[in-house]
């Protein structure tokens, strides 16, 4: 998927948890869930994390880090938004290790580490592996263990899966962001019509 399509799925995601939650904490629930609900909050909304900085500071940059997660496994295609912005690529095979839950955890441990906002590097750059999985290519998220094969110097997953769309038919990636989003539409829709009412 490109860049854009990356960002705009990536959004669309970004704002269905965001409504999730919204939903679940409006709901009657026991005491447990409400405590994991809480830990929930404090890793994945930056507004109820710190108190005495302003708190756009840190939706601002918790966003930023996000999408910079988003865009940061295309780094090993210099033909990736991530490697035009920065003016160079790593170069390694595509969709291997730049796209491995290794990376991914080290993302995880700075954020959680040393500043709380870096840990939606983390978050975006899971979502970037979901969305990467309905690919034709699909996601080896444990590369370079698992079953895969590297055709065109691009990593394949050998397991079956859902198949959305290929680079072969860039259009594709544009009505799996439309599927997306009216999916969300219709699904968090009616949670809250249920919810409300």
């Amino acid at each position: 998927m490109t860049g854009k399509g990356h960002i705009v799925s990536g959004s669309i995601l970004m704002a269905d948890t965001y409504l999730c939650y919204d939903l679940i904490s409006r709901i009657e629930i026991s005491a447990v869930f409400r405590t994991w609900l809480d830990v929930f909050e404090k890793q994945v909304n930056p507004l109820s994390y710190y108190d005495g900085w302003p708190k756009y500071v840190f939706l601002l940059l918790s966003v930023f880090f996000y999408y910079i997660g988003l865009l940061s496994p295309d780094i090993d295609s210099e033909h990736s938004t991530i490697s035009k912005m920065l003016h160079f690529s790593i170069p390694v095979v595509h969709r291997g290790l730049t796209h491995s839950i290794w990376i991914g955890g080290i993302f995880a441990g700075i954020g959680i580490c040393v500043f709380y906002p870096l840990r939606f590097l983390f978050i975006g750059f899971l979502m970037h592996g979901f969305i990467d999985h309905y690919s034709k290519a699909g996601w080896v998220p444990f590369y370079p263990l698992g079953n895969y094969r590297i055709y065109n110097n691009t990593v394949f997953t050998n397991k079956k899966h859902l198949v959305f769309y290929s680079a072969k038919a860039p259009e594709a990636e544009w009505i799996f962001n439309g599927f997306i989003l009216l999916l969300s539409i219709l699904l968090i829709g009616f949670g809250y019509y249920f919810v409300l009412t």
